[in-house]
């Protein structure tokens, strides 16, 4: 049986990114047990990494608070508008010595970069929560 937890969803601040940083080294070691090919840098910064993506207007970090930081959601949109993106694109190419042009480009989209629940959370409804208000954001965003 699931312990019922009480928590809040919010934006995450320069205050949380000690535990930030803590959930993103868990969230690693998971990935690493799972994946042979990813392997810890030591010497990564991950505070001065997540307070980097708390000042970016097109990234979000959110957190579940239960009294202390349950998960969280990195959510992010991508390219401005499809005119901005392909003038991008071409800018990138014309920069370049070779005379290819790009295959493709985007249109404006959002996504879920990284998620992560603590295991004494899982199952409670915390993702979920997270999952809908990261959703609920990235529509305000277009």
């Amino acid at each position: 049986m699931n312990q019922l937890h009480h928590f809040e969803i919010r934006e995450a601040t320069a205050a949380d990114i000690p535990a930030l940083a803590q959930l993103y080294r868990s969230f690693l070691a998971e990935q690493i047990e799972f994946s042979p090919i990813v392997i810890e840098n030591p010497d990564f910064d991950w505070a001065n990494e997540r307070r980097l993506k708390l000042n970016r207007s097109n990234e979000k970090i959110f957190v579940a608070d239960a009294g202390k930081i349950a998960g969280f959601i990195w959510v992010l949109v991508r390219a401005g508008s499809k005119q901005n993106q392909q003038r991008n694109i071409l800018k990138f190419w014309k920069n370049r010595k070779l005379n290819v042009q790009p295959k493709f480009t985007y249109i404006p989209h959002g996504m879920i970069q990284d998620c992560y629940i603590e295991p004494q959370f899982r199952q409670s409804g915390v993702g979920t929560a997270l999952v809908e208000f990261a959703k609920s954001w990235l529509q305000s965003q277009g």
